[in-house]
């Protein structure tokens, strides 16, 4: 996470994509974009206007013990109601549920207040001066339909040790890249124009 804040608002861009990849075909409208990260299970719901995503007063499963099993998706729908009073769009009616329209509403401000911002963005873009993107650069994927690595050296499926961040060593180490499975001689590509500075 501290590298990722230290990225520019375009380099970001590259492990959204990443992220929303495995929803492709579920991002209709722009309440499913946040609820592939609000609350992925319901990516694709974004059109069902009352469908309930989060839910104070839904029964938790507990196990042999009497302990609720935080794991469950219905742990998750009845903590983060509470957590999200920017959804509660229902004044005096709230009735301790979160609906679709109410997290479309919120988003829908939140873009609106984008767009307003849309041209302090194209006047100030990093990349402006072409110091870092030669002009009429498109990115490019480095492989064609790049795959996260599933395994790793040792053959043990951990596809979570692929990904950005603190992944490895149970989660004390920065990986700083992303490993994209390839076979032996498969073409790579540059990204993007640029200019060699270190290797």
């Amino acid at each position: 996470m501290v590298v990722l804040a230290k990225m520019s608002i375009i380099e970001q861009l590259t492990y959204v994509e990443y992220y929303l990849e495995p929803f492709k075909g579920k991002l209709n409208t722009l309440a499913d974009f946040y609820l592939a990260i609000l609350m992925p299970v319901d990516c694709g719901r974004g059109s069902e206007r009352n469908h309930v995503v989060f839910d104070k007063d839904l029964i938790l499963d507990y196990d042999s013990n009497g302990k609720s099993n935080k794991k469950t998706q219905k742990w998750v729908r009845q903590r983060a109601y509470s957590q999200n009073p920017v959804f509660f769009k229902e004044g005096n009616n709230e009735n301790g549920k979160t609906y679709v329209w109410e997290i479309a509403e919120e988003i829908e401000n939140w873009y609106k207040r984008g767009e307003n911002e849309q041209h302090i963005c194209e006047q100030n873009c990093p990349f402006k001066d072409n110091s870092v993107i030669i002009s009429n650069s498109k990115w490019k994927d480095p492989i064609d339909n790049p795959e996260i690595t599933l395994f790793n050296y040792y053959g043990d499926y951990k596809p979570e040790g692929s990904s950005f961040g603190l992944v490895r060593n149970g989660g004390t180490r920065y990986h700083q890249g992303l490993d994209i499975f390839a076979p032996k001689g498969t073409p790579v590509k540059s990204c993007l124009k640029g200019k060699v500075v270190s290797v």
